[in-house]
Parts: C-alpha cells; sequence; structure tokens
C-alpha cells in the first residue's frame, strides 16, 4: 500500500516483536531548525500518535483504526518504527515478516509522514529502518505496493534497490492503478 491522500508523503509499512527492539537512531534533518529525528520501535503507548499521523495522511476509508494500530505494534511478525522529533511523533512504518516454505520474505505494509515533515528525509529514515529491521529478521526479499504518479515515493523505493516487477490495475480503486516493487537482500544478513 502507500499514498492514500493528494499532498501527503506517504507509504505504506510495520515493526514490532518478541525480538529486542532496533537501536534509537539520531539524525539531523536537512531544513530542521529544532533536535534530531529518533528512530525506535513503537509501542502500544505510541497509538494515539500513530492514529493522529494515520488521519493527517488519510481519508477515513483508507487509515489504519486505532485497533489495527494496536494490532500491528502487538503482531510479533510485524515490524513497527517510530519517528519522533522534539517529543512529538512525526511519522511510523510497518512491516511483516512472511514465512515461506524455503524462505522468509518481508512486506512494507505502511511508511505514513506528518505532512508538516516532508522533504526533511523521514520517510526515508523510516524506510531505511524498516528494512533493516526485516534484514535482521532473516528477510531475503521485500515486496511492496506503490500508487502510480506517486513519484517522491517511487524515487525514494528505487534509490533503497527496489524494481518493479508488476502493474497492478485499480489497485487502489477504479482508476488508481499501483505499481509492486520488490528488493532483493544481498550479502549475508539472512538467516
Amino acid at each position: 500500500m502507500d499514498e492514500r491522500a493528494e499532498g501527503c508523503v506517504s507509504w505504506r509499512a510495520v515493526h514490532r516483536s518478541a525480538e529486542p527492539r532496533p537501536r534509537a537512531a539520531r539524525a539531523t534533518q536537512p531544513g530542521s531548525i529544532s533536535s534530531a529525528l529518533i528512530l525506535r520501535g513503537a509501542e502500544r503507548a505510541d497509538g494515539a500518535g500513530l492514529v493522529a499521523i494515520e488521519a493527517a495522511c488519510f481519508g477515513p476509508a483508507e487509515r489504519f483504526s486505532t485497533r489495527q494500530v494496536r494490532g500491528l505494534i502487538d503482531n510479533p511478525r510485524a515490524r513497527v518504527i517510530v519517528a519522533e522529533q522534539a517529543g512529538a511523533i512525526v511519522g511510523w512504518a510497518a512491516a511483516l515478516v512472511r514465512e515461506r516454505a524455503a524462505s522468509r520474505s518481508g512486506r512494507v505494509y505502511s511508511v505514513a509522514v506528518d505532512p508538516a515533515c516532508e522533504g526533511r528525509g523521514v520517510g526515508r529514515g523510516l524506510t531505511t529502518a524498516v528494512l533493516a529491521a526485516l534484514e535482521d529478521a532473516g528477510v531475503r526479499r521485500v515486496y511492496l505496493e506503490v500508487r502510480v504518479g506517486n513519484d517522491r515515493a517511487i524515487g525514494l523505493y528505487r534509490s533503497l534497490g527496489f524494481v518493479q516487477v508488476r502493474s497492478l490495475g485499480d489497485y487502489y480503486g477504479p482508476g488508481a492503478d499501483g505499481l509492486r516493487m520488490r528488493r532483493e537482500v544481498s550479502g549475508g544478513a539472512g538467516r
């Protein structure tokens, strides 16, 4: 999934499991006057902040509910990352680990960034962090869907090694096509 509202930088992705949470990462963002960006594993207490990001980015039919957000945070197959700046949640990403007979794959399920934080590298940081969490879980191949015309997200995904593998007619509704993209994990990260 991905962009669900005009003008909102969004990608759909997740992190959370019984495994250790990823270390918080700090990065000063270009164009940011205030504090550094902190990326960390989501906690149940983050639910209201994540739902607020959903409301800022997506229409009622497309956004995750409080119950769905909590379900992702509690899901041992999910990896949910929160972006925080100056103590406020400014974005989140979610991905799922899928078990296959011969290997593990992952699916970036959501990445959503507060529209006020567009262009500051929050989406890139979240996507990179959720991909690292999937690799740490032994994932060798990652999939995602993105709306045709969401050039910003498509460019980000390509820069992170994703390639288009399929066109998805009417994936987001009548006349709203999507693309399925895939990223292969190189090296020995998989288990």
